[in-house]
């Protein structure tokens, strides 16, 4: 009887390069052939689809808005790198938007008054609540009022009166109880 002996998949391949020189080390991914330390421009298309699509479940549809804000945005981001990782951001309609002028209690983030503080409750219910809560932070101040409409824009990389405006820090928070802290040097 001849018989085959299935192949074990490879997780990563390593590739030595050496010119006569340093030598480099470089991991692909064995199962996409993708670098994982390039940004995946396919899957940041499909995430942004995902988040955009009303008839969504709602939950997978946070999870593509914090996968987007995980895997392609930084703290230190202006304008560009923004509406380069969130697209037109059609899923914003569906999110509430809070400044805080102030804190009393906590949240994972810094607060300072120099900047401007955010939650950001991903398709909140009719009352406003959601499970799903992204807390950001923007560099610089907004014009009296227009707080919301600042993060909005710069949320959709638009230009608001503070073109120079990046991201501090964010921190997303999950329905178990989870989170994750994004800050910068």
């Amino acid at each position: 009887m001849i018989g085959t002996i299935p192949a074990k998949p490879l997780l990563y391949s390593w590739i030595s390069v050496s010119l006569i020189g340093p030598v480099f080390f470089v991991r692909f991914d064995g199962n996409t052939g993708r670098n994982p330390f390039v940004p995946d421009v396919d899957r940041a298309a499909k995430l942004r689809q995902l988040a955009n699509d009303p008839k969504g479940k709602r939950s997978d549809r946070a999870r593509a808005v914090c996968a987007l804000f995980r895997e392609y945005i930084k703290p230190g981001d202006g304008l560009q790198e923004v509406r380069r990782a969130l697209g037109d951001a059609a899923w914003l309609e569906e999110a509430r938007l809070s400044y805080f002028a102030y804190v009393s209690g906590s949240i994972p983030i810094d607060f300072k008054f120099e900047d401007r503080t955010y939650s950001l409750h991903l398709f909140a219910d009719n009352d406003g609540h959601s499970e799903w809560v992204i807390y950001f932070q923007l560099s610089g101040k907004s014009d009296w009022a227009k707080y919301n409409k600042d993060a909005i824009a710069f949320l959709r990389g638009k230009p608001g009166p503070k073109v120079e405006t990046r991201i501090k820090e964010f921190a997303l928070c999950h329905p178990d109880g989870e989170y994750e802290i994004f800050r910068g040097k």
